[in-house]
């Protein structure tokens, strides 16, 4: 559980949330970088051994693990000269992201419980799953959600990556909003 479902990487990351904006000036950016790299390896091992260790799963994921891959290779060199692609593929990362993150958690939410040998019913799934997907959307809604001047000044200071590039949120319009509000 530790190393195989990231409780290491949620530790890490809880430690640099309660240290507060001050670790950015103790730590380099370089052994942040390591502390995530090291405390995602399983995360990347098990995308690794799913994708290809057996051979109708190459066959199956070739259009991902190969094509794919290669075009995002090819979009981050481009991204070195036009400077607003690699905006844009920094904001999709972390739009993507709790798309993706959800969609894991749910994967091992149903492997454990096959495990315990908890039949769940398909209604039953149905709705677990659709608990997961409104979790990602709520985060990408939030995250593209319209902030004061003063607030978006800090943000978009904090997610910097580098001098060009850095999240840029869809600053989603108010009316949606307030439709979405009320509908939670």
């Amino acid at each position: 559980m530790f190393l195989g479902c990231g409780l290491l990487y949620v530790l890490f990351f809880a430690v640099l949330g309660l240290a507060g904006p001050g670790i950015t000036t103790s730590i380099s950016l370089g052994a942040l970088a390591v502390g995530a790299i090291v405390t995602g390896a399983p995360h990347y091992g098990a995308t690794l051994l799913r994708v290809y260790e057996q051979r109708e799963d190459r066959r199956r994921y070739a259009l991902l693990a190969v094509w794919f891959s290669g075009g995002l290779v090819a979009l981050f060199g481009l991204s070195l000269y036009w400077p607003s692609l690699g905006v844009f593929l920094v904001s999709l990362y972390f739009i993507w992201n709790p798309w993706h993150y959800s969609g894991q958690n749910y994967g091992l939410a149903m492997m454990f419980l096959r495990r315990r040998g908890i039949e769940v019913t398909p209604i039953a799934r149905r709705f677990f799953y659709g608990s997961f997907i409104l979790s990602a959307f709520l985060a990408m809604v939030a995250m593209n959600a319209p902030r004061p001047a003063s607030a978006q000044e800090t943000a978009t200071g904090a997610k910097l990556i580098a001098p060009f590039y850095h999240f840029e949120p869809l600053t989603l319009p108010a009316p949606l909003l307030t439709t979405l509000d009320r509908r939670a």
